[in-house]
């Protein structure tokens, strides 16, 4: 059976929290992390190096959308993803 990749966006409370709910659950994905503070980014992938972290949207394809980011900010993400969502 395939891997399914999770894609999450943003590392801040919500974001992390489904990321470490992730990582007790089953493996049967495959977690991509997308943050733009390099600080944060760094400690989660030294926390769990097993998954796949970004600080750009380019490696974005398809799967599930995990989106955690302010209200202000969403707009500026839909124009970074939005030939890469359907």
């Amino acid at each position: 059976m395939e891997k399914t990749d999770i894609h999450i966006i943003g590392l801040g409370n919500l974001g992390s929290a489904f990321l470490e709910g992730l990582m007790t659950s089953n493996k049967n994905h495959s977690i991509k992390v997308y943050e733009l503070n390099n600080h944060v980014l760094e400690n989660y992938q030294n926390k769990y190096p097993e998954n796949d972290y970004f600080n750009n949207f380019d490696e974005f394809k398809s799967g599930a959308l995990i989106l955690c980011v302010k209200p202000e900010s969403i707009n500026e993400i839909f124009d970074q993803i939005k030939d890469k969502i359907h």
